[in-house]
C-alpha cells in the first residue's frame, strides 16, 4: 500500500539544524532548569553556567566603577558618565521585573505599562548615552576614548547581570554580553602592564577585577561552546542516520 512509502521530503531534505549562536545560547541556557511554581513569573533554578556569568557581570560592574583605564586618578566627567550608566541599569532592572509581572515603583509601572519592552529600550538608550559621554565631555584627543571603554565596562557588566535576571524569570538566553566581557578585559591587561611604569592603586584594583570578570566569562563561554559543538555534531549524526534509515526503508518498499 502507498501508506507504507516514506515521504520523499523526509528522505531527501535534511532536518533544519540550529545556528551556532542558537546552540551556544542553548548550551548555556541548558544549565538552568525552569522551576514550576505559582505567581506571575516562574523563576528558573539556575546552575553553574548562568550563575558564573551573573557573577562575572557583577564583578565587572563593581570593578569598572573604579578609575581603572583613564589617565589616572579621579575624573569628574567619567564619574558623571558612570552615574548615567547606573541610572540606565536601574531602569533596566525594573524593566525586567515589570515585564515579568513583578511589583515595581509607580513611575516604572506607568512607563512600562504601555509596552513591557519600553523600559528595556530606555535602559539601553540611557546606558549608550553614558558610554559616549566621556568622548563629548573630555574629548577624543584627551583620553575620552579610553574613558568610554572604562564606562563601557560598567554598562556591559550591568547589562549582563540584567540579562541573566531576565533569563532566570523565563526569557531566552542571549550570549552576546558574555562574549563582550573578555574583550573588555583585554584593556585591563594593557592597563596592568602600564602600571609597572606608573603605579595607581585604584587602577590596580579595577584592572584586576575587570580581568577576573573576563576570565570567569571566558571559561564559562568556552565550556558552553564546547557543549554546543558536541550538541551540533550529535544533531548532524542523528540527521545522517535518519536519512540512511529512510533510504533503506524506501528501497525495501520499492
Amino acid at each position: 500500500m502507498n501508506s507504507n512509502k516514506p515521504n520523499p521530503k523526509t528522505v531527501d531534505d535534511p532536518p533544519e539544524l540550529p545556528s551556532d549562536s542558537e546552540m551556544v545560547g542553548a548550551a548555556v541556557a541548558s544549565a538552568g532548569a525552569r522551576e514550576k511554581g505559582a505567581g506571575p513569573a516562574n523563576v528558573r533554578n539556575m546552575e553553574s553556567a548562568p550563575l558564573e556569568l551573573r557573577k562575572a557581570g557583577m564583578v565587572l560592574f563593581v570593578a569598572a566603577l573604579f578609575p581603572w583605564l583613564g589617565s589616572g586618578g579621579i575624573n569628574l566627567d567619567t564619574i558623571w558618565a558612570k552615574l548615567v550608566v547606573v541610572v540606565g541599569a536601574v531602569i533596566g532592572y525594573y524593566g525586567v521585573l515589570n515585564k515579568h509581572g513583578q511589583s515595581v515603583p509607580g513611575v516604572f509601572r506607568a512607563v512600562g505599562g504601555a509596552n513591557p519592552k519600553l523600559l528595556g529600550w530606555l535602559s539601553t538608550l540611557v546606558m549608550v548615552i553614558g558610554v559616549t559621554l566621556p568622548a563629548i565631555l573630555i574629548g577624543t584627543n584627551q583620553g575620552g576614548l579610553s574613558a568610554c571603554v572604562e564606562v563601557a565596562g560598567v554598562a556591559v557588566g550591568a547589562t549582563l547581570w540584567i540579562q541573566i535576571l531576565d533569563y532566570s524569570m523565563g526569557a531566552k538566553f542571549n550570549p552576546v554580553m558574555g562574549l563582550i566581557v573578555p574583550l573588555i578585559s583585554i584593556a585591563a591587561i594593557g592597563r596592568l602592564i602600564f602600571l609597572t611604569k606608573k603605579f595607581d592603586i585604584l587602577a590596580l584594583i579595577g584592572s584586576v577585577g575587570v580581568l577576573a570578570a573576563g576570565f570567569m566569562a571566558t571559561r564559562t563561554m568556552v565550556a558552553a561552546m564546547k557543549e554546543a559543538k558536541a550538541h551540533g555534531e550529535a544533531k548532524k549524526r542523528q540527521a545522517v542516520e535518519q536519512r540512511m534509515q529512510d533510504r533503506a526503508a524506501k528501497k525495501r518498499t520499492s
